[in-house]
């Protein structure tokens, strides 16, 4: 084989073998999406699994106002998930927020510790604890006190 001939196809195997890296990492971003479709959709058959239709249509204040059936119908999605080998909770939470179009911060503070505690870990697991913990800093240090009557007067005697 000539000089030229060997030199044209060295090119063109290593273009190939580019090209096959970027599918390959292009690949990898897709499949990435679609388990976290496939999963979406898993949740979102226990829902529809777990809850007859009257609760499914159930009005979201009502639910967001209602620790006891939070915590209740959570508890019953997380163990159907669980039995489907899904355990996932942080992912659970989502969905099950979504789809009843609930507020994310107020239906946490609603769960009761153990599943605040689960979800937390899930969460550390997903981003990072560092990540995490700078999250948690950053949200402290912006709460701003929150004054009653009582802590008025309390200030007043002194």
């Amino acid at each position: 084989m000539p000089e030229e001939n060997t030199q044209s196809v060295e090119i063109s195997t290593l273009l190939q073998g580019e090209i096959i890296n970027i599918y390959a990492k292009l690949s990898i971003e897709d499949n990435f999406d679609f388990d976290t479709k496939e999963e979406i959709k898993l949740v979102e058959h226990c829902i529809e699994e777990c809850y007859d239709n009257k609760f499914k249509k159930i009005d979201t204040d009502i639910l967001q106002e209602n620790d006891e059936l939070i915590n209740n119908t959570f508890v019953i999605l997380l163990k159907t998930c669980v039995s489907k080998d899904f355990k996932k909770v942080g992912q659970i939470f989502l969905v099950y927020c979504d789809y009843f179009d609930l507020d994310y911060n107020k239906t946490f503070e609603k769960l009761h510790e153990k599943l605040q505690n689960l979800i937390k870990n899930a969460c550390k697991n997903l981003i990072g604890k560092q990540c995490y913990n700078k999250y948690v800093r950053k949200t402290n240090n912006n709460k701003k006190p929150i004054f009653t009557l009582f802590d008025l007067v309390e200030n007043k005697k002194h």
